[in-house]
């Protein structure tokens, strides 16, 4: 009477398929994760930049979006340097913020250029910088994630040029 069961061969065989195709999978894996890291953080900053944009035309207020060393306070301020840390989102002249971006994880660098450094205010229907303000967020290896800001206040996100190491 035979029983039932797997040889050891197969058993190894099976192993062996499994293995293969895990090595195969995991850096296809990684790069994947790398890549949706960089659109959430992009994509939650083009929100509230949009949120920025539309509270500024709603209000008939100014609206400011700032880097902030700690933006979980009861009260955060203004007062960041590093955008990565996180930043919010108040009509100018208020204490509490409309919204709160909390620092980055696993995005290893997100640099400003264009308008001031660590804030950025809306008016209704313009930027009131009156510049061209782009941030770039990027990992090593990865196609960075841009989003700017017109001088018109319009705010969109692009793609940009693999990052370097």
């Amino acid at each position: 009477m035979r029983q039932g069961g797997f040889t050891l061969i197969e058993v190894m065989v099976v192993i062996a398929i499994i293995g293969v195709v895990l090595g195969i999978a995991a850096p296809n894996y990684q790069s994947l994760v790398r890549n949706s890291r960089l659109s959430s953080a992009s994509e939650e900053l083009l929100t509230h930049l949009m949120l920025a944009r539309t509270e500024a035309i709603k209000r008939n207020a100014s609206v400011e979006v700032c880097a902030s060393a700690n933006p979980a306070a009861s009260e955060p301020e203004c007062d960041g340097s590093d955008w990565k840390d996180g930043w919010i989102v108040r009509v100018v002249g208020e204490t509490q913020p409309l919204r709160v971006g909390t620092a980055l994880e696993g995005v290893d660098s997100l640099s400003v250029s264009g308008a001031s450094s660590n804030k950025l205010t809306f008016r209704s229907f313009t930027n009131a910088s009156n510049q061209v303000a782009t941030f770039t967020f990027c990992i090593p290896g990865i196609q960075a994630r841009e989003v700017v800001v017109e001088r018109s206040g319009r705010v969109s996100r692009l793609l940009g040029d693999t990052c370097d190491s």
